[in-house]
C-alpha cells in the first residue's frame, strides 16, 4: 500500500505535458552544453578561444556567421535535463499553490 507522503512525491514528479514544455524551455535557454569557438585569438596560454553556451546562444551564433563546434558536454546535458525538469515541477506546483491562495482571498 502506498502511503500519503509517497503519493505526494509521485504527484510532484509525475510527468505532464506542461512540465515537459517548461523543462524544455528552461533547458533551451539556460543549460550550457555546446562548446563553440568564441572568436578570441591568443598568443599566450591559457587561451580562452572556446566557450560553453546554451542551445539558444548556439542557434543565434549560427545566424551571425560561421560557428565552429568543438563538442558537447554530455554530463551537462544529463544534469541540465534533470535540473530543468525538477525546476519545472517546482514552477507548476508553485503556480497551482498561488492560484489556490488567490481563490481564498
Amino acid at each position: 500500500m502506498v502511503n500519503k507522503e509517497t503519493n505526494k512525491v509521485w504527484n510532484f514528479f509525475k510527468p505532464s505535458i506542461l512540465k515537459i514544455i517548461i523543462a524544455a524551455i528552461i533547458f533551451f535557454f539556460f543549460v550550457p552544453f555546446v562548446r563553440i569557438d568564441s572568436g578570441v585569438r591568443c598568443v599566450t596560454e591559457p587561451c580562452d578561444s572556446e566557450s560553453t553556451v546554451s542551445l539558444l546562444i548556439y542557434i543565434i551564433s549560427i545566424f551571425e556567421g560561421e560557428v565552429t563546434v568543438y563538442g558537447f558536454f554530455n554530463t551537462n546535458v544529463l544534469i541540465g535535463i534533470i535540473a530543468s525538469y525538477i525546476l519545472s515541477c517546482v514552477v507548476v506546483v508553485l503556480v497551482a499553490y498561488l492560484k489556490n491562495k488567490a481563490k481564498d482571498i
